[in-house]
């Protein structure tokens, strides 16, 4: 089996060093700039993939760049993989796509607009996997989960919004 990893920043780099060593091919490993001019490329990539997972930042540049056309190239056995941000899929084609078996399936963690509505057609359809956006769970994941909620709740009852977190900032 083939993979495309879109992103092939940090973890884009560790996916690819585990799916190479469970056998699989990577397609597309030197990074490049995801723009107008290159996209034939990122088009031929997702077309030879039988994964695509999108690991994307949410740029001016990546904002669905995963459009009708990149959509369209992804095989009916293919699979799509997102879980970096949802504005970079246009979801709407997407779900059109799984709806009418273009592609085989999706595995997703996130959404264009979160949390993702419980009347959401992705729920009803038997070709998706929604994880609920915690991609970057760690071993110390709830600890310091729990030390940023004592942190924001210390700050509101002070009224001191502005000292407010709103992620984890480093995983181990």
């Amino acid at each position: 089996k083939s993979c495309f990893i879109a992103g092939m920043g940090s973890v884009g780099k560790k996916l690819s060093i585990v799916l190479e060593a469970l056998g699989m091919n990577i397609i597309g490993k030197k990074k490049f700039k995801f723009d107008k001019n290159k996209k034939h490329q990122f088009l031929k990539c997702i077309e030879k993939a039988d994964f695509i997972v999108n690991l994307l930042p949410l740029t001016k540049k990546t904002k669905k760049i995963f459009d009708k056309k990149a959509i369209s190239k992804i095989g009916k056995k293919s699979f799509f993989i997102n879980i970096r941000r949802g504005e970079t899929v246009d979801e709407k084609y997407l779900i059109y796509s799984l709806k009418n078996k273009k592609i085989a399936g999706a595995a997703l963690d996130v959404f264009a607009k979160e949390p993702l509505s419980a009347n959401s057609e992705l729920f009803k359809l038997n070709n998706v996997l929604i994880t609920p956006h915690i991609a970057g769970v760690s071993k110390n994941y709830w600890e310091k989960q729990i030390h940023l909620f004592d942190h924001n709740l210390s700050c509101f009852l002070k009224k001191k919004y502005k000292g407010m977190k709103n992620r984890i900032l480093k995983f181990d």
